[in-house]
């Protein structure tokens, strides 16, 4: 069979040329099927006078004759400058309407994002004008409480009141705390706070929050906030939970003895554990816990007088450092701030002449402690181990003490042991004006 072909206006005509290739083709195959056979089985090969040989050579030969066609053509081509710039013009062209198009896709994709974006911040900005309505809704109901409770720790502080809680836009640190100094509005108010006032204020926050927020769950825990208090605010912060939060339940965990002593006396019916160690089968170790007369009058039951007199002097000295500043006693100064007992114990006993009489039977208490000899002697030495008390000289003087401070707290059942202090030259209760008369 012959393949023809024929040049049409530039273009190489193909005749028979794809029947031509499949004959090819399939004859092709038959001749791989006859090769593939086992050499014993093969009893004659005449591939070589089968027709599509002689179509092969005229497939090569028409392969030959379009290349040079070809190549003519594209010499002619290249020859041509018009030619070749049409060429380049045709290929900028389907490069621009082709990055035309991708261009007409990205502005949708741009106008879309846009609108999402735009969308995604009237959201954001309306949660934040949201969250900052609440929050601004929120500590405007604390307010009150938060001026209360700061007022009652920061008592002494007259120069420092009207703690305010403030949302601030625009700024990173969203919320400031603001304080009345000197009459003059401060913000933040750290500029002017000590670290135990600031303090003062995230306490009076967090428990006005309590008060507000969490009315169906009323418990409250409280772990070692002494520490980040000056020691005087102890007994203010029982104080703030007596007055404000009497349908409460607290639990207060500590390291200060003398806060505990006082949380003794202040709420004598709470239930009071001591943590005594821990190990890893059972956890924490604890037991009830008594208050520091307690613990010394077991010791003195117990005949071990040593251990109770030192705790014993410790506590003295405590409770009446802390007397003599409630009734405003005056103490000879000393640089170094160490007071012996005597130079606590004579100072209060002439204050409470001078405020009740010596008529007075608190006055008398304090005239018998005075006139045990052991405890002059004691009071003097009590850190001195080779010096020897007996433990019933001991529990007198613990039981008349016991008398002195249960004479020096609130009689009028309302308080809870609320100590008694010097106010308008008298000693009287500033919670209800229960006062002690003068005999």
């Amino acid at each position: 069979m012959q393949t023809n072909y024929q040049e049409i206006n530039g273009y190489i005509e193909f005749s028979e040329f794809t029947s031509v290739n499949k004959l090819c083709s399939d004859e092709l195959a038959n001749a791989l099927t006859i090769i593939e056979q086992d050499i014993v089985d093969i009893k004659a090969i005449n591939i070589s006078k089968a027709p599509f040989v002689s179509q092969i050579e005229q497939i090569v030969d028409f392969e030959s004759k379009v290349r040079k066609i070809l190549k003519d053509k594209i010499d002619i081509l290249e020859s041509d400058s018009s030619i070749k710039e049409l060429s380049n013009d045709y290929h900028r062209a389907k490069d621009a309407s082709t990055a035309y198009f991708f261009f007409r896709k990205l502005s949708k994709q741009v106008t879309y994002l846009s609108n999402v974006k735009c969308n995604y911040s009237q959201i954001v900005e309306s949660f934040n004008n949201f969250i900052r309505d609440k929050m601004q809704e929120s500590f405007d109901k604390i307010a009150s409480n938060v001026v209360t409770y700061f007022e009652t720790l920061e008592e002494d502080s007259a120069h420092i009141k009207n703690p305010t809680v403030n949302l601030i836009t625009g700024k990173s640190k969203a919320v400031e705390l603001e304080i009345e100094f000197v009459s003059k509005k401060v913000s933040p108010a750290f500029k002017v706070l000590s670290e135990s006032q600031v303090n003062s204020f995230g306490l009076a926050i967090f428990l006005a929050s309590i008060k507000i927020f969490n009315e169906d769950f009323k418990f409250i825990i409280l772990d070692d906030i002494i520490n980040s208090f000056d020691a005087h605010k102890r007994p203010k912060v029982l104080s703030l939970i007596k007055a404000n939060f009497p349908d409460h339940q607290f639990l207060i965990l500590t390291h200060d003895q003398i806060w505990y002593d006082q949380i003794q006396n202040r709420f004598p019916n709470w239930i009071k554990y001591k943590f005594q160690g821990w190990d890893s089968s059972s956890g924490p170790k604890y037991k009830l816990a008594k208050n520091s007369i307690d613990e010394i009058i077991d010791e003195l039951n117990d005949d071990e007088n040593i251990s109770a007199g030192q705790k014993l002097g410790r506590y003295l000295e405590w409770r009446l450092q802390e007397i003599n500043q409630n009734l405003q006693t005056a103490i000879k100064y000393r640089i170094d701030n160490q007071y012996s007992m005597i130079e606590l114990f004579n100072p209060l006993k002439k204050r409470i002449r001078d405020l009740l009489s010596e008529r007075h039977p608190l006055y008398k208490l304090f005239s018998d402690l005075d006139g045990l000899s052991s405890f002059r002697n004691y009071s003097a030495h009590y850190k001195n181990s080779s010096t020897s008390f007996t433990s019933s000289e001991l529990l007198t003087v613990v039981k008349l003490w016991i008398q002195i401070e249960n004479g020096l707290i609130c009689q009028s059942g309302t308080c809870d042991n609320m100590p008694l202090q010097y106010e308008s030259n008298s000693i009287r209760c500033k919670n209800c004006g229960f006062t002690l008369d003068k005999v």
